[in-house]
């Protein structure tokens, strides 16, 4: 018997996380999916070309496990296509974007749903995210606001329609149409960005975001590259700087200097001007980018 409420027929669901030497992340995250109360789902396990033999510790924990493997790394968009790229030709419903150091509530999968049916004008959904080391503590209430003329973001912390204007990438339900209006992500935005470019494609071809308020993700944050490090700053500059010029053209320099302007300052004051130079090197590499489309993380 189908529970109270529940649909006759259950959208197919592919649900899609990059691994990148971080294996054990992995391992946890995918635990957790196969308690998942949702019956209709299928798992694909992207690995960017990790170097700490994760694909055979993957392959061995789970025989049956989908798992495509890119050769390099591609950051996380280019890995993720990958997973979309394939969860589309098996004809899945909805596309659920997970980071591989996030784990899930069991009924994380049932609520998103729930929100997206509700409305066909809805395209994406987002969870309520909590910080996995302090599970009592929101991180975002679905994504975030955007100021375009300070090139800044803001979790949510708290339900507010008006100021959502994005939707955090570490889980993020997708229906395949969107897809087929705005694109995949895009790979030029190696790490960083790329949700909020994505939901503002979105949102720009009319469709709607919505937060399943319900759906509870345990996030990690900042275990692939360290979220205050040197190469975080790296490769946080270089994809802002693509998301400013591609979205933004030219009108792009202001945000983006007076983003880097408050960077600087922000890292002197913490006692790290060494990070200065991975600043510089970041908009060095996102111009590059803007004028040659380049492969793979640097």
């Amino acid at each position: 018997m189908r529970p109270l409420g529940a649909p006759a027929t259950w959208p197919r669901v592919g649900i899609v996380t990059v691994n990148w030497n971080g294996w054990r992340d992995t391992v946890e995250l995918l635990d957790s999916l196969r308690q998942l109360a949702y019956p209709n789902f299928v798992i694909v396990v992207v690995d960017n070309g990790s170097a700490d033999g994760s694909e055979a510790l993957l392959r061995e924990r789970y025989p049956t496990l989908t798992i495509l493997q890119t050769g390099r790394n591609l950051g996380y968009p280019g890995g993720a296509n990958a997973g979309v790229r394939f969860l589309l030709n098996e004809g899945v419903d909805f596309v659920w974007f997970l980071n591989n150091d996030t784990v899930v509530d069991l009924n994380a999968l049932t609520a998103l749903v729930a929100v997206v049916q509700e409305d066909s004008r809805v395209g994406l959904v987002g969870s309520l995210v909590y910080y996995y080391r302090q599970p009592r503590q929101i991180q975002c209430w679905g994504g975030a606001e955007f100021n375009r003329w300070m090139a800044t973001t803001r979790y949510l912390s708290e339900p507010r329609p008006d100021r959502l204007h994005y939707l955090s990438g570490a889980s993020l339900l997708v229906r395949t149409a969107v897809f087929e209006d705005v694109g995949l992500l895009n790979e030029r935005m190696v790490f960083y960005w790329d949700d909020v470019d994505f939901s503002l494609r979105a949102r720009r071809a009319g469709w709607r975001l919505g937060v399943a308020d319900t759906s509870y993700v345990f996030h990690k944050e900042g275990n692939t590259v360290g979220r205050k490090s040197p190469r975080a700053d790296f490769l946080e500059t270089e994809s802002l700087t693509v998301f400013l010029f591609e979205n933004y053209g030219a009108t792009g320099v202001v945000p983006l200097m007076l983003r880097l302007l408050g960077k600087i300052v922000n890292r002197i004051a913490r006692g790290q001007p060494h990070h200065l130079w991975s600043t510089c090197r970041g908009l060095a590499a996102g111009i590059r980018r803007v004028m040659r489309p380049a492969v793979g993380i640097q």
